[in-house]
């Protein structure tokens, strides 16, 4: 049981959390004090955490009945929602793509080669001075170390300017290449999903206000998307998925 309740806590759940879901699960459907005594956590405070786990997605609670019953969603059931938001999410950016080619005002720049990479990332730095990015990293196994020192070299001259950045990562080793420098200085900024929900091929990163950046650094190509109202229906799915219980605090 103890290595289940460590699984849980890899997709984002605390201990009282994944300790409470757990109980739930044995259980079937209880009450709080009754799940309270299997979990071994106080009364009040699993309250609290099965609230958080509805807000999850994880419990349900049964209305209209004399006394809070609650009962828990199969794991399967969970990981299948989650995972039908993610491919939700990855249908949306081809339109979101062509909404920016659509308008105008909007500009979309395509960047090739170890260069490209460079200037798709120096694209209107001076925009960035003192902003938080919010960054959907990639899933990069066995990452080309020439890549790795041109974010890593980027990173730096980023810190000098105040840029921040809050990621969202594969829980993978290749991922804490490019966070743990970020996170030793701007703690609690980034979250972990679970590599089998997920894993994409591009890196997008959102300058809030600005424009998007999209990187294969597979395939050694960027795309620039400079449009606001772009840039805004990306911040609030990064947000979408950010506040959505899915990831655990990178550690």
């Amino acid at each position: 049981m103890e290595n289940l309740t460590r699984k849980l806590s890899d997709i984002g759940l605390s201990e009282k959390e994944a300790k409470v879901y757990v109980a739930l699960l044995q259980t079937g459907r209880g009450t709080a004090y009754k799940i309270s005594k299997l979990a071994g956590v106080k009364t009040p405070t699993t309250y609290l955490v099965l609230e958080e786990l509805r807000q999850k997605g994880l419990v349900l609670k049964i209305p209209h009945s004399k006394s809070q019953i609650f009962f828990a969603k199969t794991p399967e059931e969970y990981v299948e929602e989650q995972k039908n938001k993610i491919l939700s999410f990855e249908e949306m950016l081809p339109t979101i793509a062509q909404l920016a080619v659509q308008k105008d005002e909007s500009t979309v720049i395509t960047f090739d080669g170890y260069d490209g990479i460079v200037n798709a990332l120096h694209y209107k730095f001076e925009s960035m001075n003192g902003k938080t990015i919010l960054a959907l990293y990639s899933h990069l196994p066995d990452p080309d170390q020439k890549i790795i020192n041109i974010y890593l070299e980027w990173n730096k001259k980023a810190r000098k300017s105040d840029v921040r950045h809050r990621v969202i990562a594969p829980d993978t080793k290749e991922s804490d290449i490019f966070i743990k420098p970020q996170e030793e200085i701007y703690k609690g900024h980034t979250k972990l999903i679970n590599i089998d929900l997920w894993s994409p091929d591009t890196s997008t990163e959102i300058i809030p206000g600005e424009f998007v950046r999209i990187i294969s650094s597979k395939d050694l190509q960027a795309i620039i998307i400079d449009n606001k109202r772009v840039a805004k229906s990306m911040e609030q799915i990064f947000e979408m998925i950010w506040n959505s219980g899915l990831g655990k605090d990178y550690k």
